[in-house]
């Protein structure tokens, strides 16, 4: 993951710090380090928290059964003004449910790991989308490109955690991918 700027000085730079990161940091912490690393100031504002019971996705998605209740966080993350991430998190009931509001505008996965539960790691699928206005209203235009990754995080014994939808906005995040051969 890094900024878009078009200094490519720069965006090497930048790059190289953000690959550094992925290896060495917690998943969480890698948004606001990015949101610095251009210059930019990081907020984050936690939109809602509230238990919610689980519809069949949801269920399958965080490995519970249809109808048990569950976490439901959405956090609007911003780069100066300007919208760079939208969250909706899905955690367990167990695994979030006494969190404090500050410990949701900060890293989460910090939080559970001072709570002794420890994320090993994540699968994700990317996909491209278009949010407006109606799915966030802060938004300052109509129509606007995010990167949507759908991510299931998991402990070392494959205990589901949570699944979220973190849609970064395509005007400040871009992703490389690198593929090798075996």
């Amino acid at each position: 993951m890094s900024c878009k700027v078009e200094d490519s000085e720069k965006l090497s730079e930048i790059t190289g710090v953000i690959n550094k990161q992925l290896e060495t940091y917690p998943i969480s912490t890698i948004v606001s380090d990015a949101i610095k690393s251009c210059g930019l100031s990081p907020k984050t504002i936690l939109k809602y928290k509230h238990v919610k019971t689980a519809s069949q996705l949801v269920a399958s998605k965080l490995n519970i059964n249809e109808g048990d209740k569950y976490v439901e966080i959405k956090r609007l993350r911003y780069a100066n003004d300007k919208i760079a991430v939208f969250n909706i998190h899905h955690f367990r009931l167990h695994a979030i449910e006494h969190a404090s509001d500050d410990a949701l505008c900060g890293s989460l996965f910090d939080y559970l790991e001072e709570t002794g539960k420890s994320i090993s790691y994540a699968k994700t699928k990317i996909k491209s989308v278009v949010l407006t206005q109606r799915d966030i209203p802060e938004m300052d235009v109509a129509l606007e490109p995010f990167i949507l990754l759908e991510e299931t995080y998991y402990s070392d014994s494959g205990e589901v955690f949570c699944y979220t939808e973190d849609y970064y906005s395509d005007e400040i995040f871009s992703f490389d991918i690198i593929r090798r051969r075996s």
